[in-house]
């Protein structure tokens, strides 16, 4: 299972606090939104809209990487052999 997590952006030259995050609805990630704390403007995007999506950035997403590393989630176990299917 993958998740997404609101993250805060802070930057002191600019004096601005920007929350950015996945927009859902129950289970599903259905877009993006930014909100500028600091002057309470929000922007998004997401649900078949034409709207551009916004600049998302390292800082801006996340996710438990558990599931890259466990072979069962991937129908494959780890071998000492060297791959041979190059």
């Amino acid at each position: 299972t993958f998740g997404a997590w609101p993250v805060a952006r802070m930057s002191r030259n600019e004096r601005k606090v920007v929350i950015q995050g996945p927009a859902c609805s129950s289970s599903k990630v259905l877009g993006w939104f930014s909100r500028d704390l600091m002057s309470n403007g929000t922007a998004g995007t997401g649900g078949g809209t034409a709207a551009t999506s916004p600049e998302i950035d390292v800082h801006g997403f996340a996710f438990n990487s558990s599931v890259l590393w466990d072979p069962e989630r991937w129908g494959r176990y780890p071998t000492s052999e060297p791959d041979k299917t190059r």
